[in-house]
């Protein structure tokens, strides 16, 4: 009674090089067969891919666009805004110096009516010693 004799590394690697071209020998004849339909439905991919890449440029085209002209108007938004600030500060700083003017004629007149009242006092004890 013989043994059971498992195929060698060699033999297997045979084995599976003839499955492949035989696989390869079968997806061929089928191609071949359907080669005008293939042909037509690679023609379709491949007009559609551009008709899409043509799409896609064209909003690429349109987004940079969109993008360039809100950047236009938010810097020049910005710029009118930056402006707003600063003639703001100029009100402000110019109404701070008038309350800081208004503050000194006030004390300045506080001063002269304080004194006015002091040589009132003065006199009247003067003219009472006399």
């Amino acid at each position: 009674m013989s043994a059971f004799k498992l195929p060698d590394f060699a033999e297997r690697k045979a084995a599976a090089t003839q499955a492949r071209k035989a696989a390869l020998e079968k997806v061929k004849a089928t191609v071949e067969q359907k080669a005008p339909e293939f042909a037509a439905r690679q023609a379709a991919k491949q007009a559609a891919r551009a008709e899409r890449e043509a799409q896609r440029t064209v909003l690429a085209a349109e987004k940079a666009e969109r993008e360039a002209r809100e950047r236009v108007e938010r810097e020049a938004r910005e710029a009118l805004e930056q402006q707003e600030r600063e003639a703001q500060n100029e009100r402000d700083r110019i109404a701070r110096e008038a309350d800081v003017e208004a503050e000194l004629r006030y004390q300045l007149e506080l001063k002269a009516t304080q004194k006015a009242a002091r040589d009132a006092r003065y006199a009247a004890r003067k003219s009472a010693r006399r």
